[in-house]
């Protein structure tokens, strides 16, 4: 099966869940056609608009294997920010990797220093979680710009079954404020990885390795449910803790 799309014009994770639910809404998203076992495209880049990130940038393959049994830990977090405008067209798109300092925080540093007019949206899509540090400079940065809707894509949950329980109840709690701020959290999913690898024309995915992912997208995205809704968050960790 080829799919053509035009990514400029498309629907990169558009918008958190009231104001796109056309992206993130159940009805549309259990009636998409686009699963796990599909993904071979052909893209149709539009002429003008941000240059689309190559797999230099943001390396899909690390994304893919990313907290998947038989893949790897990454060393690095990076963020894929998309930025829309009120027309919904993508105004700003960037990859951040994370140095001394993180990924997030750099992304939000980012749009500090150089202010974007006229954002609507903000999207980022990243290998792992945001920690709770980073949890807060996003909190700060959503809490100013109340005009925008933020949305958070993870394919893993950052240092939450950690044995030392300092560190994983700092992240858990990041992501209980980020949530409560209205920032949309969510783990990958399908409808997710076919807009994430229009990004890589060439990028070819093992069946053994979307079977895989798909099992730790839900996995993350069931762990992060029971964190938000938990009324004992330190039985709930206490239950995660893998290592």
């Amino acid at each position: 099966m080829k799919v053509t799309v035009d990514l400029d014009n498309g629907l990169w994770m558009s918008g958190c869940h009231v104001k796109c639910n056309r992206i993130t809404g159940n009805e549309e998203r259990s009636t998409c056609p686009f699963k796990y076992m599909q993904l071979s495209f052909t893209i149709g880049m539009a002429n003008s608009g941000p240059r689309s990130p190559t797999p230099d940038d943001f390396d899909l393959t690390a994304i893919l294997k990313s907290g998947v049994p038989g893949g790897f830990w990454p060393s690095d977090g990076v963020v894929l920010a998309v930025a829309r405008g009120k027309d919904g067209k993508i105004v700003s798109r960037k990859v951040y990797k994370s140095t001394s300092t993180h990924a997030y925080k750099k992304s939000i540093e980012g749009l500090e220093e150089k202010p974007l007019q006229g954002v609507k949206d903000l999207c980022l899509l990243s290998n792992f979680s945001p920690c709770g540090d980073c949890a807060e400079k996003l909190c700060e940065w959503s809490a100013q710009n109340e005009g925008v809707c933020v949305s958070i894509r993870f394919a893993h949950l950052h240092n939450i079954h950690v044995r030392v329980h300092k560190v994983a109840e700092d992240n858990a709690l990041g992501l209980r404020k980020l949530v409560e701020e209205g920032v949309q959290l969510k783990a990958l999913s399908d409808y997710d990885w076919l807009q994430l690898l229009m990004i890589d024309r060439g990028f070819a995915a093992k069946d053994e390795w979307i079977a895989k992912r798909k099992q730790v997208d839900e996995k993350n995205q069931k762990d992060l449910e029971e964190i938000l809704q938990s009324t004992s968050l330190d039985e709930t960790l206490e239950k995660m803790r893998l290592y």
